[in-house]
C-alpha cells in the first residue's frame, strides 16, 4: 500500500488569546505542536479529524481548520485509491 500524500497546505494561524498569553507571559519564542489523525479518503480529502495533542489557547481549533482544508493525493492499494488513516503534525513558531 502506497501512502496518502500532502499536494496542498494551509498554515494554521495563531489565536489572539494565544498571542495575549504568549506577550504576557513573555515566552517568546515560542514553539509547539498539535497532532491531528485523520482519514483520508479515497478522494484525497481530509475526513474525521481528531485531535492526537493539544496546545490550547484556540491553536487546536486553528489547527483542525487548516487541515479541514488540506488536499492529498489518497493512498493507493494494488493501483486503486483507498481510503486511509494518518497523523498530521501542525506546528506553531512566535519569534
Amino acid at each position: 500500500m502506497k501512502p496518502p500524500r500532502a499536494l496542498n497546505t494551509v498554515e494554521a494561524e495563531f489565536s489572539d488569546k494565544a498571542r495575549r498569553v504568549i506577550k504576557q507571559k513573555h515566552m517568546r519564542p515560542f514553539s509547539g505542536i498539535v497532532l491531528i489523525r485523520l482519514i483520508v479518503d479515497e478522494h484525497g480529502n481530509p475526513q474525521d479529524l481528531c485531535l492526537q495533542k493539544s496546545l490550547g489557547l484556540g491553536l487546536d481549533a486553528n489547527a483542525a481548520k487548516a487541515v479541514e482544508q488540506y488536499r492529498f493525493s489518497p493512498a493507493t492499494k494494488d493501483g486503486e485509491s483507498v481510503s486511509d488513516r494518518i497523523t498530521v503534525e501542525v506546528n506553531f513558531k512566535l519569534w
